[in-house]
């Protein structure tokens, strides 16, 4: 009999897009449980593990079909994950770099697998491609956890790079005979290709020629693995197909190219990106920049593991409507039984996560910011010892990130820059930076851009963009396409002088002079700073000098458009001698140069002294497509400000709400709300009250929300602190 895994997710806008996860096949669902599947209108997921003999019987699917008469009798269609662990062929080991072996998975590079799983959708297809009881269909690649990484160790905390046994090397060797010209034989003999050495002189980046030839195989060879089972189902069934991966692009040991698999795909408009981590604001802004760039039919997400807190919950329901998020995966039925986990009243706060989902349906997705940062996933390879790029959730918003580990912990940049898109480097080499304004790239080191990627960068700020990036080092190297000696390429930004400590004070010149006029009070200049031991020459040119006329940052003209330098690279940690000018100066320096490469925010904070603020995160929704009333969420008070003002684009007019929501976050502080208050709201016709609809609110289960509704143009004054 076929195992089976119960997870509930929704379709459509019509109802409110969250799911529960259910371990019991419904004949074990008590009526408590069936009542709270039909109150969150939920579609159950089943994770099917099929079951046949060998690959020459076909696979039995019928415990799969009595599974569906049950939900059918009880009016429910369902969706399914087709798990790729079938007992039908022999498990082949998959061994680590230290010669660990595990069995505990299918081993993604055998032939035969790949066969048999190809097999399995296709039968799945062939019997139920047209069946109305079946709305979406997952693919599993064989990972541990079935999303699309497949680097997963014993646990979360252990990841491990498995692709290092007999038949990962036969797949790597015919990649290296395309792309070098090789026999397979020869290619055998490349042993340093399997035993990677760090190289000497680069600042430690892992740059050997064999490492990044790893690096790009596998990931090239993760990504076109499930775009072709994605293909193989949309092209043989009626079903919408959803594609699961896990940590993010972000936070992902050795990197994770969710853009690389999905800009593959022949028919995106039948899939859904499926991001299991809820908890980070970037990775879900990366996910809908990936949709739209695609043409995905949307996004889904949810609390991974066993999150339940009413911080992570309240935290899930600020990024879900910050992001624009639709549909959101609650885990699971279980902890909706048992009061010891979210409180007394459990289901209410599912059904309150419910109608924030709902929510967001109701009005259209985010515009596209003109402000993007950019997260580059070649980077990832090439740091050891941990073999991840957290710049840019280092300095988005330590509030709203996934910020487990140290290394994501650091400055809020985002909220100075209306909440900015994440680009990664397949998303600018498929154009995803046509219409914006302003790219920053965030680096904490060393940075390894693709050549193509910094191609279409340099082509975009030529016509007209602006790049921000930090530190000689940013720019300095360029992962070349395989096939010669070498796949590093040095820069002419490597040749920049050496930088030092300046102790300030700092002076803005040339195009930036007018920085301190506009907002005197948002920029320390007595603060230490990096600055370049000499000057850098031309073509670049001084725009933030110190002590001595030292240059801090620095621009150069390219076309129509410009590249901004600082000096030095972002602090890897906070709480450094420059952690003034980093956590202050920089940002109000962004959001100036924002606005002279021509960004108009549709929203902004600030202080009742004029100076921006970082008070709340702020995001424009759109309009609502029903009622015509334009919607702006806010909230993670991080108590820097007790009373702010709200102001709108002058080219934002009707009727308009905003709507704060609660995290009662530690955010970048240190302090710690218990609450946030409205007290005033300032344009000519408002009306300011207490949602009675909140059923968070209501039961008591404490996600609440204040509703504020005012006429555009025109501002909210905003008193914020402890209910």
């Amino acid at each position: 009999m076929a195992q089976l895994l119960i997870a509930l997710t929704l379709f459509g806008t019509s109802k409110p897009g969250v799911g529960v996860i259910v371990v019991e096949p419904p004949q074990d669902l008590d009526e408590t449980q069936w009542a709270i599947l039909r109150d969150l209108a939920a579609t159950p997921e089943v994770l099917l593990y099929p079951e046949a003999s060998s690959p020459a019987h076909p696979f039995d699917f019928g415990a799969f079909e009595a599974l569906l008469a049950k939900y059918a009798e009880r009016g429910i269609r369902v969706a399914v994950t087709l798990t790729p662990h079938m007992r039908s062929i022999p498990w082949q080991p998959v061994v680590g770099p230290d010669g660990t072996s595990r069995a505990d998975r299918q081993n993604p590079f055998d032939p035969a697998f790949r066969a048999e799983w190809a097999r399995l959708h296709s039968e799945f297809c062939a019997r139920y491609g047209s069946d109305e009881r079946i709305g979406r269909v997952y693919v599993a690649p064989p990972s541990y956890f079935g999303e699309v990484e497949y680097y997963m160790g014993p646990d979360w905390s252990s990841p491990e790079l498995l692709c290092y046994d007999p038949l990962a090397r036969e797949r790597f060797g015919e990649w290296l005979s395309a792309h070098y010209g090789v026999s397979h034989a020869e290619v055998q003999g490349l042993g340093a290709h399997f035993v990677p050495t760090p190289a000497d002189g680069l600042v430690s980046l892992r740059v050997d020629t064999a490492w990044l030839d790893l690096m790009e195989w596998r990931t090239d060879y993760l990504a076109a693995m499930v775009a072709g089972e994605v293909d193989r189902i949309t092209a043989s069934s009626q079903f919408q197909v959803g594609v699961k991966y896990s940590v993010g692009d972000c936070c992902a040991y050795q990197g994770t190219d969710s853009a690389r698999c999905f800009l593959s795909i022949t028919e995106p408009d039948r899939v859904v990106l499926h991001l299991t981590n809820a908890h980070s604001l970037l990775d879900l802004r990366l996910a809908h920049a990936t949709a739209r760039q695609i043409g995905a039919a949307g996004v889904c997400t949810e609390n991974d593991g066993n999150r339940f807190t009413r911080d992570e919950l309240a935290r899930i329901c600020l990024n879900l409507l910050l992001s624009g998020t639709p549909e959101l995966n609650f885990a699971h039925l279980g902890h909706l039984t048992s009061a010891e986990v979210i409180g007394s009243r459990p289901t209410e706060t599912v059904r309150a996560l419910a109608e924030v989902a709902r929510y967001a349906q109701e009005a259209a997705l985010p515009p596209p910011s003109p402000v993007v940062m950019l997260h580059s996933v070649a980077t990832a390879w090439v740091r050891p010892p941990s073999y991840r790029n957290r710049d840019v959730s280092h300095v988005y918003d330590p509030a709203l990130a996934n910020c487990g580990a140290r290394d994501a912990w650091g400055y809020n940049w985002a909220r100075f820059l209306g909440l900015p898109d994440v680009l990664s480097e397949a998303l600018v080499e498929a154009g995803a930076l046509r219409g914006r304004r302003l790219a920053v790239l965030p680096s904490t080191g060393p940075t390894l851009l693709t050549a193509a990627a910094r191609d279409e960068l340099l082509a975009w700020v030529a016509d007209g963009g602006t790049l921000v990036a930090f530190g000689r080092d940013s720019l300095a190297w360029t992962l070349e396409p395989p096939g010669g000696a070498s796949r590093v390429r040095r820069e002419a930004e490597a040749a920049l002088p050496d930088t030092r400590l300046d102790s300030g004070p700092l002076t803005p010149v040339g195009s930036m002079r007018g920085l301190l006029t506009e907002h005197p009070q948002a920029v320390p200049t007595n603060c230490p700073a990096p600055v370049w031991s000499g000057f850098p020459g031309r073509p670049w040119r001084p725009l933030l000098r110190g002590r001595a006329g030292a240059v801090a940052i620095a621009e150069r003209p390219l076309g129509l458009g410009r590249v901004v330098l600082f000096a030095g690279p972002v602090p890897a940690e906070t709480g450094g001698e420059c952690d003034e000018f980093y956590a202050q100066a920089a940002p109000a320096i962004l959001r100036y140069l924002a606005r002279e490469a021509g960004v108009e925010f549709a929203c902004e904070l600030f202080d009742p002294a004029g100076n921006p603020s970082a008070a709340l995160a702020l995001s424009y929704l759109g309009r609502d497509q029903l009622r015509g009333v334009h919607r702006f969420v806010g909230g993670a008070y991080d108590g820097s400000a007790g009373r702010v003002i709200l102001r709108t684009s002058p080219r934002l007019k009707g009727p308009a709400e905003l709507l704060l929501v609660d995290t009662r976050d530690a955010a970048a502080r240190g302090t710690r709300s218990e609450g946030v208050t409205v007290v005033r709201s300032a344009p000519t016709q408002s009306e300011l009250y207490e949602d009675p609809t909140n059923v968070a609110a209501r039961a008591g289960v404490a996600i609440p929300w204040v509703r504020v509704t005012f006429d555009l143009p025109g501002e909210v004054e905003l008193t914020l602190g402890p209910t």
